[in-house]
């Protein structure tokens, strides 16, 4: 009986231990799937603030998916299959506070925080505040010589939260003043909060690199009041 129990102790630790490895190869493989898909399909973000008011707000979570304009894997940057339009909303990789300047420079050469934010200016466009009583900014596409309001310029319906008060509509003038016009080289876009008493964005950054882009942001699956494509 000894030696009987001693033989099945053995078989038992070598069947235990072929679990244990069958386990361990499933949970690596998970991993690895799961960083596939978030590297190149999916990926998750919680909006902190209302920057993006009104079409995304506070404690909106996003899916955000990379692939369309080159995803990151490894530390490279894969090729794009298409371009950010106008009227999209992206994920950048950037910091939303306003430094201006050499800081500005520095401080987002650094970051690894994340922002959305609305494609306003492709490349080769002009964009420029017309109008110092509105927020909306107007866009001349290459290659034409009359400017469009900026919903024109995208095709696409979405609003805008303007300036409340006379005195966030002085910050938006100092900052990015009536006439100012901003020439996008190609690889460069023009991005704003859809709230713009939230000066920052391309205002305060200037024009964001197309290896900026992280992502194409297209459906908020949370609270489930406000479900839905975007």
């Amino acid at each position: 009986m000894g030696t009987f129990s001693r033989h099945r102790s053995y078989t038992e630790k070598v069947l235990l231990a072929r679990k244990r490895r069958k386990t361990l190869v499933r949970i690596v493989l998970f991993l690895i799937i799961l960083a596939l898909v978030r590297s190149f399909l999916l990926q998750s973000y919680l909006l902190e603030d209302d920057a993006m008011a009104p079409s995304f707000v506070k404690n909106d979570r996003v899916f955000v998916t990379p692939l369309p304009y080159g995803p990151m894997f490894c530390g490279l940057k894969l090729p794009a299959i298409a371009q950010p339009k106008r009227g999209d909303v992206v994920l950048i990789r950037q910091d939303p506070s306003p430094f201006q300047g050499g800081v500005s420079q520095i401080f987002r050469a650094f970051s690894s925080h994340y922002s959305l934010a609305r494609v306003i200016g492709q490349p080769g466009d002009s964009v420029v505040r017309q109008n110092s009583d509105t927020s909306y900014f107007s866009i001349r596409p290459l290659n034409q010589d009359a400017y469009q309001e900026e919903l024109t310029a995208s095709g696409k319906p979405y609003a805008i939260t303007e300036c409340r008060a006379s005195v966030d509509c002085q910050a938006l003038e100092s900052i990015f003043p009536t006439g100012q016009t901003v020439r996008l080289a190609p690889n460069e876009f023009f991005v704003a909060f859809d709230n713009r008493n939230t000066l920052s964005g391309s205002m305060v950054w200037g024009p964001v690199q197309k290896d900026e882009i992280a992502g194409k942001v297209f459906f908020i699956y949370w609270p489930l009041s406000r479900v839905g494509l975007r």
